[in-house]
């Protein structure tokens, strides 16, 4: 069994030596933690009858003034062989749920097996709880490995993906400033020629949402929206609050780039130095 002394006190609990508590050192408390009554008899129970087993109770929990430990885990040597909870938040609900990868296997819907019958949750635990096959063992290895290699393989691809994204503008504008020398050679790759013609028509806008994007980043641009004869002003380095004034009462320069956006009709091409428009009645000036 691997026990992390440096995460966990681990103190004995009930009447067996094969008993603990794991109680994470960031929550160590005076008192002393307890079986809840429920599971007692039943781990004990288990404790009695299976001494090469070590139950390890985790998550305690603070009930009636009692620090009660009602989820086990259940190790013999360092495997895991199962987990044994209480399921159910009244007494008159309580169930014993038992639960491993070989009772999930029996069950239509996965999941652990509930019961209020003794009898029938240790017959469970004797039927389903034994030291994992070497066949178990290469099916675990199989897909651990499996979902690791995933993992890395989709975080290396998020982290490329990432970096793609910071250099594409750079790449793109690059290539605008420079078409006529690297045409033949994008064309040679496969890219249409109609592709590199739409290339700064599709670049512009971009390049003008980038100033909008640095805008909201550092903060400086105002949203606009117009209140029957009046403007209600949200700053970006307060959004929270708002002042609502007249064309009149409003700075001459953010004046004119609202009215430059009102006749604008397109939502989604900003104008550079200017802002963009979100609908007819909402816009975004840039300082």
């Amino acid at each position: 069994m691997n026990i992390d002394y440096k995460k966990y006190d681990y103190t004995k609990i009930g009447n067996y030596t094969n008993l603990m508590v794991a109680i994470p050192k960031e929550r160590r408390e005076t008192a002393p933690a307890q079986m809840c009554p429920f599971m007692e008899p039943f781990i004990s129970k288990l404790a009695l009858t299976h001494p090469e087993w070590t139950i390890v109770g985790v998550d305690p929990m603070w009930t009636r003034d009692v620090l009660q430990v009602k989820r086990f885990f259940i190790y013999e040597g360092n495997d895991v062989v199962g987990r044994v909870n209480r399921d159910g938040w009244h007494e008159e609900d309580f169930k014993y749920e038992i639960l491993n990868d070989r009772v999930r296997q029996t069950r239509e819907r996965g999941g652990g097996m509930r019961t209020k019958d003794m009898k029938k949750a240790l017959k469970a635990i004797d039927q389903f709880f034994f030291t994992t096959t070497d066949e178990e063992r290469r099916f675990k290895a199989v897909g651990d490995m499996t979902s690791h290699i995933n993992s890395v393989t989709w975080g290396t691809h998020r982290a490329l993906t990432d970096v793609f994204l910071l250099l594409m503008p750079a790449m793109a504008n690059y290539i605008v400033s420079n078409i006529d020398e690297l045409r033949p050679a994008l064309e040679e790759r496969g890219v249409g020629a109609s592709t590199l013609d739409k290339l700064a028509a599709k670049l512009e806008p971009y390049n003008s949402m980038a100033e909008i994007s640095a805008a909201r980043a550092n903060k400086t641009g105002t949203i606009v929206t117009i209140v029957k004869d009046r403007y209600m002003l949200m700053h970006d380095s307060d959004p929270t609050t708002h002042a609502i004034v007249t064309s009149q009462q409003m700075d001459p320069a953010m004046a004119g780039k609202i009215a430059i956006l009102k006749v604008y009709d397109n939502d989604e091409e900003p104008l550079e130095g200017v802002g963009m428009r979100v609908n007819a009645h909402t816009f975004y000036v840039l300082p």
